[in-house]
């Protein structure tokens, strides 16, 4: 690849970890929000199939778990997870953001977390100012109802 991109995937909320691969220098903005609670693993072997042939440019995944009860339960419809393997009781019934309710309290202090029960992730604006000035333009945020 002449020119690797910063991150390979894209970031949802609902990501396994806390960032698809990325250069080191994206991951560390999620090292340095997520107050400890984030381990960086380093992709040792990554293939690229448009060149057919591996990358050596070094990427990592910021495996993020700073969990707090961000979503308002009460206030947001969920459904129980059935797969126990999956780590957390439930899921937001719907992704639409406007029938998920965040608990203001939770983000006092803090600027990225995971919500504890259905493990979505959120962010404030100071780290989305912060990942924006390492990789403009990769991720795409959205406003959310706090409560």
């Amino acid at each position: 690849m002449d020119s690797p991109p910063d991150t390979i995937g894209r970031l949802k909320s609902a990501h396994f970890t806390g960032a698809p691969f990325a250069r080191r220098h994206i991951c560390d903005v999620f090292e340095m929000y997520s107050e400890g609670n984030c381990q960086i693993v380093p992709i040792k072997k990554l293939w690229s199939l448009k060149d057919d042939a591996e990358v050596t440019e070094l990427y990592f995944v910021a495996n993020v778990y700073n969990a707090a009860p961000v979503i308002d339960l009460d206030k947001t419809e969920v459904r129980e997870v059935k797969n126990p393997k999956m780590g957390h009781p439930f899921s937001p019934a719907s992704r639409s953001l406007n029938k998920m309710f965040v608990r203001k309290e939770s983000f006092e202090g803090h600027h990225l977390l995971r919500d504890a029960a259905t493990s979505v992730w959120f962010c404030d604006d100071v780290f989305r100012e912060a990942i924006e000035n390492a990789t403009p333009g990769t991720y795409a945020f959205r406003d959310i109802n706090i409560v």
